[in-house]
C-alpha cells in the first residue's frame, strides 16, 4: 500500500527539496539549477535573460537565445543544454542511488571539454563564482 505522504515526497524537487517538481520548476526555478547555471556562466563569461514569467521551457529558452549573436546563441545554447542535462542526471542520481553532488561539482562532473575548459579555469582560480 502507497502512503499519502509518500507520494507528497514523490513530488517534491530532489534538488531544493522545497517546491513540486515540474519540467518548468527544474529548469528555471530550482534554486539548484540557478547555482549550477551560475557557476557555468560565471566561468564562461555569460550573463542570462532575467526570466520569472515564462510559462513553458520553450518560453524560456528562446527568452534566453532572443537577441543574441549567432556566436551569442550557439555558446548561450550550449550553457543551458550543459546546465539542464547535468541538473537531470544529478536528479536521477539523487533519486536512483541515493548519492548527491553539490551544485559546484555538477559541471565538472559531465563532460570532459567542460571540465577541461572550465576546470582549468577553476584550478588557475580565474572564476568567481555568484552567489
Amino acid at each position: 500500500m502507497v502512503r499519502s505522504e509518500d507520494l507528497l515526497l514523490a513530488r517534491i524537487c530532489q534538488l531544493c527539496k522545497i517546491l513540486p517538481e515540474t519540467v518548468l520548476h527544474l529548469c528555471r526555478d530550482c534554486s539548484f539549477t540557478s547555482d549550477v547555471r551560475g557557476f557555468i556562466q560565471s566561468w564562461s563569461n555569460t550573463s542570462p535573460n532575467a526570466d520569472a514569467s515564462s510559462q513553458s521551457i520553450n518560453a524560456h529558452r528562446d527568452l534566453q537565445l532572443g537577441g543574441l549573436s549567432k556566436k551569442a546563441m550557439h555558446k548561450a545554447s550550449e550553457d543551458l543544454i550543459y546546465t539542464w542535462w547535468g541538473v537531470w542526471k544529478e536528479r536521477n542520481r539523487r533519486i536512483f542511488q541515493g548519492k548527491a553532488l553539490l551544485a559546484l561539482v555538477v559541471p565538472f562532473w559531465f563532460g570532459r571539454t567542460f571540465r577541461v575548459d572550465y576546470g582549468r579555469a577553476l584550478l588557475t582560480q580565474e572564476i568567481r563564482p555568484s552567489g
